[in-house]
């Protein structure tokens, strides 16, 4: 991200090795869209397959997040879930092992007028975690990365779920 504009500017950005160059000012909408796509070519790079069904559903071993009937199921038992907590459930599982800061999280769901605490995300968290981890004490879908976020686990197929 640079107020540099000019073309040799951006050339000499690339060729030191950046992924990409941005000049201000910039839009929020455009950053996001190049940050999902350096994480699109990243998940192909290190082999990260975007398990996606029939309609558009994200499959995560036994967990399906069906995005047009916006229902969750695990094991194939609908699982009751508020929007919200699905809107986070989607965004996370939506790219296996990337983290997310409680501030992009509440960027990507609630959007940039929010102007609540980030430490809200904990709660939704913690009652995601209630309906899908058979212990959430000790989470295996959601992991909490310490000082920074969340990142939805990318060994899903390795979970045992409850029945």
């Amino acid at each position: 991200l640079s107020a540099r504009t000019e073309e040799i500017d951006r050339i000499m950005g690339l060729e030191l090795g950046a992924d990409d160059y941005i000049t201000k000012p910039f839009s929020v909408r455009e950053l996001k869209t190049r940050v999902d796509v350096f994480f699109r070519r990243w998940d192909k790079k290190i082999g990260i397959k975007p398990n996606v069904g029939q309609a558009g559903e994200i499959i995560r071993g036994a967990l399906k997040i069906d995005s047009i009937r916006r229902r969750v199921t695990l094991n194939e038992n609908i699982i009751n879930i508020s929007r919200k907590e699905f809107d986070i459930l989607q965004l996370l599982a939506g790219s296996p092992g990337k983290v997310f800061s409680r501030e992009m999280i509440l960027e990507s769901v609630w959007g940039m007028e929010w102007d609540g605490f980030e430490r809200m995300i904990d709660s939704h968290i913690k009652r995601i975690r209630s309906k899908l981890e058979k212990n959430s004490a000790q989470p295996e879908w959601i992991e909490t990365i310490w000082g920074i976020g969340y990142r939805f686990t990318d060994n899903f197929e390795n979970i045992v779920v409850p029945d």
